[in-house]
């Protein structure tokens, strides 16, 4: 897989900040080995002088990562790498002659920014979030719409003749495959779409746009175009591929279910992109395979893959409860993963029992959107705090009180949840 990324491994060498799967891994909770740098080198690509890396890191194998930084006054920015260390041979001398392309462009016209350019990018900063609600809606839907065709237009323009594209109800489309797969994946993803629509409108008036759908050939192509999605919902697009036996068609929508999820809450608004609950973030960062589309129904299964991490959760003791893995905050959490394995994937599992056999239990109904919806009452106070460590704090004890008002009036049916919860995890 090809990055033009910031270097971030090597920080602070370089200035920009686009993370690869392996930083969302490097930036896990989890015991990783240390990253080992094998050399630092000045060097010449391509008649440029630069800085070239290389580092080895263990994570679920041995991953051999490379970056030119490519200086000068005023910016870094690096080509970044990274593949299997059995793969380094093979691969090396054709991802050797990517850097050798950098070039530096200067831009081309007025460099002076408009004023609407803080509205038509691809992600809001929660430091804008306020004055954006002032202004009307008419206007804030007009700039989302404006900044909707700016991404479906560039898209369209950055496309090969070998890719078609098209606006959809849901997505703006560009494909390499054939157009039954087109229209598969598109059922069902439309059907997802508006299962979040149903849940999440309500979260606020802003309009969300259309993302980008990308429907690859195979599965190499996929990895190799999808964008990592970021907690700031900024991601390029939501990347699906060719597969031949349904297993695997339902676990590409799964992901892709999850990359929408967090895109769709991140639109509706952006604290939500950036400070998502702790069960939240997490069980959406292991997708949301699992989820199984039938028409127009959407229901959710512990997936193939994981019923042996949660038989071993049970058989050692280390399987948590609905309410440990909803009210735990990030301290409670990294304590947990020194001794709980696979602690992601029991996130996942309750965030599944959330959208899915939850809505049959008294008072779980629509848990989640009821959840966001405190959550955003409770950050109304994040505004006053002064440091990093009183937003941190203040971020905490929002969700703290969100969720005292929803679980308290649950507590006498509590171990009535949590044993309905238990038999969803059974294996």
């Amino acid at each position: 897989m090809l990055h033009v990324d910031a270097a971030s491994l090597f920080a602070p060498m370089a200035s920009l900040s686009i993370y690869p799967n392996i930083q969302t891994a490097l930036r896990s909770p989890l015991p990783l080995s240390p990253v080992s740098v094998l050399d630092d080198l000045e060097v010449e690509v391509g008649g440029q002088r630069c800085r070239r890396l290389r580092a080895e890191l263990d994570y679920n194998g041995t991953w051999h990562i490379w970056a030119w930084v490519f200086r000068r006054d005023d910016a870094s920015v690096a080509v970044e790498m990274r593949t299997l260390s059995q793969a380094f041979e093979e691969v090396f001398t054709a991802c050797e002659k990517i850097p050798a392309s950098f070039r530096w462009v200067d831009a081309r016209g007025s460099s002076e920014a408009s004023p609407l350019d803080r509205w038509l990018g691809r992600v809001m900063s929660p430091d804008d979030r306020a004055e954006w609600r002032t202004k009307p809606l008419p206007e804030r839907l007009a700039l989302r719409a404006e900044s909707e065709r700016r991404f479906h237009e560039a898209t369209r323009q950055s496309a090969s003749p070998d890719w078609h594209t098209k606006a959809t109800r849901s997505f703006y489309l560009i494909s390499h495959a054939k157009a039954a797969v087109d229209e598969r994946f598109l059922r069902v993803l439309d059907t997802l779409w508006d299962f979040l629509d149903a849940r999440f409108a309500t979260l606020s008036s802003d309009v969300v746009r259309r993302p980008v759908l990308r429907v690859c050939a195979n599965l190499a192509e996929c990895d190799a175009l999808r964008h990592e999605p970021s907690w700031s919902g900024a991601y390029r697009e939501i990347a699906v591929c060719t597969v031949y036996d349904d297993r695997a068609f339902e676990d590409q929508y799964g992901d892709a279910m999850a990359d929408l999820c967090k895109y769709y809450i991140a639109e509706k608004d952006p604290y939500l992109g950036f400070y998502l609950p702790l069960l939240v973030e997490k069980g959406l960062s292991k997708g949301l395979r699992g989820v199984r589309v039938k028409g127009k129904t959407v229901t959710f299964v512990m997936p193939w893959w994981e019923r042996d991490f949660h038989a071993n959760a049970v058989k050692d003791g280390t399987r948590q409860s609905l309410r440990t893995l909803l009210t735990m905050d990030a301290e409670e959490a990294d304590a947990l993963y020194r001794t709980v394995p696979y602690l992601d994937y029991q996130c996942a599992q309750a965030l599944r029992f959330l959208f899915g056999p939850a809505q049959h239990i008294r008072g779980l109904e629509e848990f989640l959107p009821r959840l966001l919806h405190e959550v955003l009452v409770e950050y109304g106070g994040l505004s006053k705090a002064k440091t990093m460590e009183e937003f941190q704090r203040a971020v905490r004890e929002a969700h703290k009180r969100a969720y005292q008002r929803l679980l308290g009036p649950l507590d006498k049916s509590w171990p009535v949840i949590e044993k309905a919860f238990s038999d969803f995890c059974r294996v």
